[in-house]
């Protein structure tokens, strides 16, 4: 099964039972993740980056990232639907910090 598009797609009624059923996770400075059971028949995600991030450029350069490593690490194939509500603090971390503290969130 392949991710597809549809890998961080919510509408507005799933987004909101999403952030009722979820469950903090892992709380880092600059970044926390909530994690949910599944509503769909893959797990998706979230990527919540405020513009007190950053500019365009960086926000969307976090956001290309975890949509990366969710796939490469194949992690839509676990049974839970996260949401990750960046700050500025997570500017800092690599590519390779971000996989670990990802994976290890969804294990």
């Amino acid at each position: 099964m392949s991710p597809g598009k549809k890998l961080s797609c919510f509408t507005r009624t799933e987004i909101e039972t999403l952030f009722k059923s979820a469950k903090t996770k892992v709380t880092l400075p600059g970044l926390r993740i909530l994690r949910a059971p599944a509503t769909a028949n893959q797990g998706r995600v979230l990527i919540v980056t405020p513009r007190k991030l950053g500019n365009a450029p960086e926000r969307n350069l976090t956001r290309r990232r975890v949509r990366s490593i969710y796939r490469a690490e194949k992690l839509y194939l676990k049974p839970y639907d996260c949401v990750l509500l960046f700050n500025k603090k997570a500017l800092s971390l690599s590519f390779e910090e971000l996989t670990t503290i990802l994976c290890n969130a969804l294990s």
